[in-house]
C-alpha cells in the first residue's frame, strides 16, 4: 500500500511538472506592431545663458522582433516637436537709429521643430507573473526638420524720451514661421515601456523615454548676438506616453512568461 502511495505521488509529481513546463512555454508572437503618443518636455542645451524648456507633443509607430526569450530589434518613426526657449538681448543702437522696440529689445522665444523621427534599436524584456511586461530599449535616433515655429514675447522702447525720460516702453507678443534651425540631427534615445495585458496577447503601453541631443540643432548663437560669445545649441527632452502593441505576421516563438 505504502509504494502504491508513492507511485501516485509520483505520477502527480510528474504531471504537475509537465503542466509547469507547458504553461512556461507558451507561443508568443515573434513579430509585434505598436503605436504611441504622448508629450514632450524639450528644452535647449546651456552652450548659451538663458536657454529653457517648452512642451511639445510625439507620436511613434514601432516595429519590434524577438530575437530571443528577452531580446528583441526594433524600428520606429513618427513625428516629434522637439525645441525649447530662448532670451536674446538686442542693442543695436549704435546704427545711429532710434533706440526702438526693433533696435534695442530683450526678446524671449519658445522654439519647435516640427521633425520626422526614426530611430532602429534593441530592447531587453522582462515579464512577471502578473503577464505585465518592462522593456528597457536604447537606440541612435535621426531627426528631419519638416517646420519651425516659434512663439515670442519682445519688451524695448516704442518711442525714444527726451532729456532723461525712457520714452514709451512696449512689451508685444506674436507667433511666426521661421527657417532657423539645421536640417537633420542626432540624438540617442533611452528609455523603459510598461506592457498592460488587455486581450489576448495585446497589451497597453506606458512609455518613458529620454532624448538627448548629440548633434546641434543652432550653430554659432549668442544670446548677447556678439560672435565672440557664442555656442551651438542642441535639443533634448524627457517624454512621457501612452501606446497599444498587437501581434505582428502571425509568427511566434516560444518564450518563458
Amino acid at each position: 500500500m505504502k509504494h502504491y502511495l508513492q507511485l501516485k505521488l509520483l505520477l502527480l509529481l510528474i504531471c504537475l511538472q509537465g503542466y509547469s513546463i507547458a504553461q512556461k512555454t507558451k507561443p508568443a508572437p515573434r513579430w509585434r506592431l505598436q503605436a504611441t503618443a504622448g508629450a514632450s518636455f524639450n528644452y535647449f542645451t546651456d552652450e548659451q545663458p538663458h536657454t529653457g524648456m517648452d512642451v511639445g507633443g510625439t507620436a511613434q509607430i514601432r516595429l519590434n522582433y524577438s530575437t530571443s526569450k528577452h531580446f528583441s530589434l526594433y524600428a520606429e518613426t513618427g513625428y516629434a516637436a522637439a525645441g525649447g526657449s530662448l532670451t536674446k538681448f538686442t542693442d543695436n543702437s549704435w546704427l545711429g537709429f532710434d533706440p526702438t522696440i526693433t533696435f534695442k529689445n530683450v526678446k524671449q522665444s519658445n522654439y519647435l521643430i516640427h521633425s520626422l523621427e526614426s530611430s532602429v534599436g534593441a530592447a531587453y524584456t522582462i515579464s512577471t507573473k502578473g503577464l505585465w511586461s518592462v522593456k528597457v530599449y536604447v537606440a541612435p535616433t535621426l531627426n528631419l526638420t519638416m517646420g519651425e515655429t516659434e512663439n515670442y514675447e519682445k519688451t524695448g522702447n516704442l518711442i525714444s524720451g527726451v532729456d532723461r525720460s525712457p520714452g514709451v516702453i512696449a512689451t508685444i507678443n506674436g507667433n511666426q514661421y521661421v527657417d532657423k534651425f539645421k536640417p537633420y540631427w542626432w540624438s540617442f534615445t533611452s528609455g523603459f515601456q510598461v506592457g498592460l495585458p488587455v486581450k489576448k496577447m495585446q497589451d497597453i503601453l506606458i512609455d518613458f523615454r529620454y532624448v538627448w541631443g548629440v548633434s546641434s540643432v543652432l550653430d554659432d548663437y549668442s544670446y548677447i548676438g556678439a560672435s565672440g560669445v557664442s555656442g551651438n545649441i542642441r535639443t533634448s527632452s524627457f517624454r512621457v506616453g501612452i501606446g497599444y502593441s498587437i501581434p505582428a505576421f502571425g509568427k511566434k516563438v516560444k518564450q518563458t512568461k
